[in-house]
């Protein structure tokens, strides 16, 4: 009787190991599979992107710190390097910036110089005002740095030689972390040359304008060889600080022919997206793949969490990167169109599965918004296509007497051909020029923020001083009053 009640005991307790296994045994076996499937999954990631990094070391373009500050080496150089520090330590000494309270373009409280705007708001005259209670507080800041802005203007120029490369500024390269300080600190050199222009356009000094509108330029390509895309942004804002003098000087009608003629050449090679993308690209993808190489980078720059096994996320980070370096920078509607196809597309990937997010949590939350990055590149080439025009018909209503009834009829000036300037070059994005209309006393043309417009509109803005956008919409009309031959010129 005991021995058969002892039977189902036995039975029931090896039912209960067995289920009591099954339930631990079976959770550890599933993530024994799981950590196996994602193990395969990342020696399969890895080994793929070990080949993509060879790809790209094997045409000579930078993968991590090391090769980056090769990469910079190779595209600057350092035989300035010394005397633009010595500059900056200058500008950003404390006797410097004491002297700056109340100066305009370094005191946001300052007044600007009292240049009349009339032909931005259509009223008549060129003239400047009787009076001007800053004037001397002004003229003496800049005689008491006439020496720094000569020192400037000596650099800058150099710059705009077509065989000068880029200056070599100290650089710590650590991925993400690196430190632009220098970068910041050109804005300053701008300021410096923006004020001494403006100064020179209240004179109607038009070879003291000329000077500091190139200075600007060759201060802005100093910038080019910096494999960052906060080094180029901050490029094509001195940039724009250049296209906003000529604009001032061409609608106050200062620039004298020759000066007209020597700017035109240093312009017509903005015309076009700059190198400045392509190497900003290459230096953006180096630091992205340390930061996957480094996840806890990824830590220091973000703050998020430390994420392991990261080879498949850099996989598709290099796909949109080569799609990216694939968009043409030859047309810049081709350009634009690539950029935001592939922006599109990683979104959508970034939309797709559990799994599919996973492996591009980091691609998601680094990558460069494209669209916005590359549209600063066309507004940039199409501001300086305007510019170029603007030069033109400035140059043609000189020579003629008259502002010329069409821009069609500029094709064929041999001194514009002579240096370089081809109209069907100098389009903006979308299916129509730039718009054109020569009025009783004077011509104006036009163009459009590509953020907000597709194509050049058949009537100009109409712009109100008041509108809080006005300074940036007014760089897309050019209105140039009619020329004086009594107007004096130094």
């Amino acid at each position: 009787m005991s021995r058969s009640q002892s039977k189902p005991r036995k039975s029931s307790r090896g039912c209960l190991w067995v289920a009591a296994g099954l339930l631990i045994g079976l959770p550890v076996l599933l993530i024994i599979l799981a950590a196996l499937v994602l193990f395969g999954r990342e020696q399969s990631a890895r080994s793929e992107l070990s080949q993509r990094i060879a790809e790209i070391q094997a045409q000579g373009l930078p993968t991590d710190d090391a090769s980056l500050q090769a990469y910079h080496e190779q595209l600057t150089s350092a035989s300035q390097t010394q005397d633009w520090l010595q500059v900056m330590r200058t500008l950003t000494s404390q006797e410097f910036r004491d002297s700056c309270r109340g100066i305009p373009d370094f005191d946001p409280q300052a007044a600007p110089i009292p240049i009349s705007r009339s032909p931005i708001t259509g009223s008549s005259g060129t003239g400047v005002p009787s009076e001007w209670s800053d004037e001397q507080n002004i003229r003496a800041f800049i005689d008491r740095w006439a020496q720094l802005t000569r020192d400037i203007q000596r650099l800058a120029r150099t710059q705009t030689d077509a065989s000068s490369m880029p200056v070599r500024f100290p650089l710590q390269f650590d991925s993400l972390n690196t430190v632009l300080e220098n970068t910041q600190e050109m804005r300053q050199v701008a300021r410096m040359l923006m004020l001494s222009g403006r100064l020179a356009v209240y004179d109607r000094n038009s070879k003291a304008t000329r000077r500091n509108i190139e200075a600007i330029l060759g201060t802005a390509k100093a910038l080019e060889g910096e494999p960052f895309l906060v080094s180029q942004l901050v490029r094509l804002a001195i940039d724009g600080m250049a296209i906003e003098l000529l604009k001032l000087a061409l609608e106050q009608d200062v620039l004298a022919d020759n000066d007209l003629r020597d700017l035109l050449p240093a312009l017509l090679p903005g015309a076009e997206i700059s190198s400045g993308w392509t190497i900003a690209q290459h230096g953006e993808r180096a630091a992205m793949l340390v930061v996957f190489e480094q996840p806890q980078k990824f830590r220091d720059a973000t703050g998020a969490p430390q994420l392991p096994f990261r080879s498949r996320d850099a996989l598709h980070y290099l796909d949109f990167s080569d799609a990216v370096l694939s968009a043409p920078t030859d047309n810049l509607d081709k350009f634009r169109s690539g950029l935001s196809a592939e922006e599109a597309r990683l979104q959508s990937l970034l939309q797709g599965g559990w799994l599919q997010q996973l492996d591009m949590i980091m691609t998601g939350m680094l990558v460069q918004a494209v669209s916005s990055t590359g549209g600063a590149f066309v507004r940039n080439a199409m501001q300086h296509r305007l510019a170029s025009i603007a030069i033109a018909v400035r140059l043609a209503e000189k020579q003629a007497g008259e502002f010329p009834n069409a821009l069609s009829q500029l094709g064929d000036d041999p001194v514009l051909q002579s240096l370089g300037w081809n109209l069907s070059d100098l389009v903006p994005i979308g299916d129509q020029p730039f718009g054109y209309r020569r009025e009783e006393q004077r011509a104006l043309l036009w163009g459009f923020s590509p953020r907000e417009q597709e194509s050049t509109p058949e009537q100009p803005p109409d712009l109100d001083p008041g509108q809080p956008d006005f300074e940036s919409q007014s760089m897309w009309l050019w209105s140039l009053p009619r020329f004086s031959a009594d107007q004096s010129e130094k």
